[in-house]
């Protein structure tokens, strides 16, 4: 069992915490190179499936790794390409939020560290690990309010467990799993919502609600880096319609885009202390 980050969006961690959101989707990175597939293998519909043991003796098989395979070919088939998720089932995900530390006076001649998380203004002892403590002491506004990004793992006050993984194109999304990923559904009308950057927007297509939620995190071009040097730009955008979508190249560097992009299914549940 291993122990992961988990980043979310502050509507999300709420809801999150509420045991209402129970999925999220991430890119598979890379995707899936088909630049030097024959056509006829380019338009054949795909699907990734877990990798199956060959026989008692199977170089290189491993159950976490996925294999791209055409929709209803052999199991024995040579894989377009492999790729193995970040979080597995059974791991545990400790997830990310803004914090502030600060000194609260207990009694008198006696401070104690403390964390306030600022979602909710919940003040918790901050026991920093050594590494931690040495980490935090250096830094050139340590009382700062800080970003989720950079909390500390010994901060963390709410985990969840994986329950399951699955690999598919974003456009595959069902309105269950619309709900399972958070977007809330108006009690009284048949609208669903979305919050971005602080509002909210109702859509009487549930799709329409997650397109918005995801090209709002994934279809602005973001920067690869190699070896520390800006290399070019990728975006991961719903479809091919958006502002980003067409652009070769985005600040003077090459831009790759990836419309209805594959994406890892992650479920999860709230450990409840």
């Amino acid at each position: 069992m291993k122990t992961h980050r988990l980043i979310l969006t502050k509507p999300n961690r709420q809801r999150s915490r509420d045991g209402v959101k129970t999925m999220t989707r991430r890119v598979v990175k890379p995707q899936p190179d088909t630049s030097l597939w024959k056509p006829e293998y380019i338009n054949k519909p795909k699907e990734w499936r877990r990798m199956v043991q060959l026989g008692p003796v199977h170089r290189g098989y491993n159950p976490n790794i996925w294999c791209l395979h055409d929709v209803g070919g052999s199991a024995s088939a040579v894989p377009y390409t492999t790729r193995k998720p970040r979080y597995q089932v059974g791991d545990h995900l400790g997830m990310l939020e803004p914090y502030q530390m600060k000194w609260f006076a207990v009694k008198r001649g006696y401070d104690e560290l403390v964390a306030v998380y600022l979602d909710d203004n919940v003040v918790e002892e901050a026991n920093l690990t050594p590494a931690e403590a040495e980490k935090w002491k250096a830094r050139k506004k340590p009382y700062a309010r800080t970003s989720a990004r950079f909390m500390y793992g010994s901060l963390t006050r709410t985990r969840f467990v994986v329950t399951g993984v699955g690999c598919e194109r974003v456009q595959k999304i069902t309105t269950e799993d619309i709900l399972a990923e958070g977007i809330r559904k108006h009690h009284i009308s048949d609208e669903y919502g979305v919050k971005i950057k602080g509002k909210w927007l109702w859509f009487a297509d549930p799709r329409a609600a997650f397109k918005l939620l995801w090209n709002s995190i994934n279809a602005k071009p973001k920067p690869v880096y190699a070896k520390k040097v800006l290399t070019h730009y990728v975006s991961y955008p719903w479809d091919d319609t958006g502002e980003y979508a067409k652009m070769k190249t985005y600040r003077g560097k090459p831009h790759y885009c990836y419309p209805n992009c594959w994406c890892w299914v992650y479920e999860y549940k709230l450990i409840r202390e």
